[in-house]
């Protein structure tokens, strides 16, 4: 039986961690509150984020290791981190740049390096330690210069020679704005990652299909500015309008006319006011049955949209302007043309008006989008409409229930 051999010169590792980059910069834009902001992959950084006028260099170090080694202030890793910000200072402003150095490992333990996981610590201990650090591999190296030994430290010794070579003010300074992000998640969490970030904006049965298409459409865009098709840097609202569109697309596929073949059930009571507004023009008993039928399913439909996304509560109120304005126009008319008239034919008009909301108007006012179908979101739009009293039948009916308050 032939065994699967793993590939020692694999470049799989190397490869996940070029992706890693490009998904983590996608969650630190979604993080971000800047509007302005912008990101890049493989510039001044692994990752370079462009927010409230500072730059956040990101230098991350993934690991696929069930148990990554844990960073500490003898890692080749911190060092060549070191080596790699310092080789930027000609290109930055110090005092508006932040450096942070992230992890799937962990912080060994009692490590001086402690101190970088939290902005406001001080930074002396670490300082003092880094000297020590930075002395000791030196003077090894130099040591081994003198004899026939290989000479030790090679991925780490740049980094403490270009640290010795910074002054002790700029020492400080640029201690003072480095971060440590230890134990992140790896490259398997990243996509639950952006759909954790969406939760505010896309409801939960929605979220992992928008995650899908946002990385997909990052992992294109970062392609593109890496292929020099684009400008390096992806702006946050260029995020935000992708997003915007994949949850308008979600909400096209949704908008199903889901109460269309539901009646009320048996305990639903009707509005007292929506039957005030129908007995005011001397409606029928049918009247009222198709009025408490249509607005039951026009309240049950705005409440499920509005409890799939909270946006929709904006959305739906416009349409009620739609409606609104409808009906204003047809009661308008019809309060000019029935003033001098008694009050048996200015009930009869408000019935036709009524009749009108639930027989003819699903047909002529614009359903709420192109692919909407369920005519009772307007017939029982305009019932919902009559209990707040934004609308009513009859010519004169604010003198019989009172005006909105």
């Amino acid at each position: 039986m032939n065994k699967l051999v793993e590939n020692v010169h694999s470049a799989a590792p190397v490869a996940l961690g070029f992706y890693y980059q490009s998904l983590y910069a996608l969650t630190l834009l979604l993080k971000s509150s800047d509007d302005e902001g912008a990101v890049s992959v493989e510039t001044l950084d692994d990752v370079n984020l462009k927010a409230d006028g500072q730059d956040y260099l990101t230098q991350l170090k993934h690991s696929v290791k069930e148990n990554p080694s844990p960073i500490s202030i003898k890692s080749d890793a911190f060092w060549k981190t070191i080596k790699a910000w310092i080789d930027v200072f000609k290109f930055i402003e110090i005092s508006d740049t932040h450096f942070c150095l992230v992890t799937v490992g962990d912080l060994a333990s009692g490590s001086p390096l402690q101190a970088f996981t939290n902005n406001v610590a001080d930074r002396a201990d670490v300082l003092a330690a880094m000297k020590i650090e930075a002395e000791r591999v030196i003077a090894e190296r130099a040591l081994a210069e003198t004899s026939d030994k290989p000479l030790p430290y090679k991925d780490r010794f740049k980094g403490c020679e270009a640290f010795r070579a910074l002054s002790g003010p700029m020492k400080s300074s640029f201690l003072s704005r480095i971060t440590l992000a230890p134990a992140e998640g790896s490259i398997v969490t990243m996509e639950q990652t952006v759909a954790d970030l969406l939760k505010h904006i896309v409801v939960p049965k929605n979220r992992d299909e928008a995650a899908a298409k946002v990385v997909a459409w990052w992992d294109r865009e970062v392609l593109f500015s890496l292929c020099k098709q684009r400008k390096p840097y992806i702006s946050k609202l260029e995020l935000q309008k992708y997003v915007s569109e994949v949850i308008a697309s979600q909400v096209h596929d949704d908008l199903t006319a889901d109460f269309e073949q539901e009646i009320p059930p048996e305990d639903h009571v009707v509005d007292g006011m929506l039957v005030k507004q129908i007995d005011l023009v001397n409606g029928t008993s049918n009247d009222k049955r198709i009025a408490r039928r249509e607005e039951w399913r026009a309240r049950s439909q705005r409440s499920k949209w509005i409890d799939d996304r909270l946006d929709m509560a904006t959305k739906i109120a416009a349409y009620d302007k739609i409606l609104i304005e409808n009906w204003n126009d047809k009661h308008t008319a019809m309060r000019d043309e029935c003033s001098a008239l008694d009050e048996d034919e200015k009930s009869q008009r408000g019935l036709n008006l009524l009749r009108w909301s639930y027989n003819d108007a699903p047909n002529t006012i614009r359903p709420f989008r192109p692919e909407w179908l369920g005519k009772y979101l307007v017939s029982g739009g305009f019932q919902i409409l009559s209990i707040d009293r934004d609308v009513g039948w009859h010519p004169d009916y604010p003198k019989f229930v009172g005006k909105k308050e």
